[in-house]
Parts: C-alpha cells; structure tokens; sequence
C-alpha cells in the first residue's frame, strides 16, 4: 500500500471509528430515554412542573415519542453514513457533513426551543443529543483534513 493510500485508510478509518463511537452514544441516549420513561420520569416531571402553574396537565407521551423518533434516525442515519464512507462513495464527506449540520441544529433547537419561560426539555437531554453531535465533528473534520503521509520508512 503506497504511503498516500495508507494515510486515507487511517483517515477513512478514523473517521469511521468516530461514526462509531456517535452511534454508540446515540444508543445509550436511546437506552436511557426507555430507562427515563420507565422509572425515572425526568421529563414527565419536568412537563408537569413546566405546565401546572398554568393550570395545564398535558402527557409527556409527546416529547418521549419525539426523543424516540430522533434518536431512531439518528441511528440509522449512522449507520448510513459508517456505510458510505465504508464504501469509499465520492460523495461521503458530503454525506457526513450534512447529516452532522442537519442533527446538530436539531439537538440546537431542543435545548432552545421554550413556553413560558422555561426549556421545553430538560437540559441533561439536550446535553445527551449534543454528545453524538460531537462525535460527528470529530468525523467530519477527519474527512475533511487531507490524509498526512508518513515521514520515512
């Protein structure tokens, strides 16, 4: 293997790696979404304490059906991406970048977006979306860097 294509292959790889670990954080955030909805009940507290001041008693079923919609894409939006950038397709970086703009702005909106004064999720969910966000930077940077080449033998 030349030292050109070696140092795509790393940066491939890298690239990949950092898919992987986004895709694994998505899962957790998945996973303890199930938890919170079974037993902890953050968000449903926080709905209630959001909107009973206001005399409103809305179900929290919205934001958990949301929550788990995006961290479903999420994930097969990941594994898109680990695929086509597995695949060397000419248009990867593409891919990568614009699936990495459209999430994070999403996982932007849900730590904005408020009534009443008040986040309409908590914080500790806005955080945990923002998590894979990161590792998605960290994908497309590698991508976008050109791959260095070995000094030497």
């Amino acid at each position: 293997m030349s030292t050109i294509n070696e140092a795509k292959f790393r940066t491939r790889h890298g690239a990949i790696v950092a898919m992987g670990s986004g895709l694994l954080l998505t899962a957790v955030a998945l996973i303890a979404l199930a938890i919170d909805q079974t037993t902890v009940h953050s968000i449903a507290h926080h709905v209630r304490a959001l909107y009973a001041p206001y005399g409103l008693h809305p179900a929290p079923t919205g934001l958990y059906d949301y929550l788990y919609a995006t961290q479903a894409i999420g994930i097969l939006l990941w594994l898109t991406t680990i695929w086509v950038v597995g695949r060397q397709k000419r248009w990867a970086r593409v891919v990568a970048t614009t699936v990495f703009v459209l999430a994070t702005g999403i996982v932007l909106l849900n730590l904005s977006v408020s009534e009443y004064g008040t986040r309409i999720f908590p914080t500790v969910w806005g955080i945990l979306g923002l998590l894979p966000c990161l590792a998605g930077l960290a994908a497309v940077v590698l991508l976008w860097t050109p791959g260095r080449a070995k000094d030497g033998p």
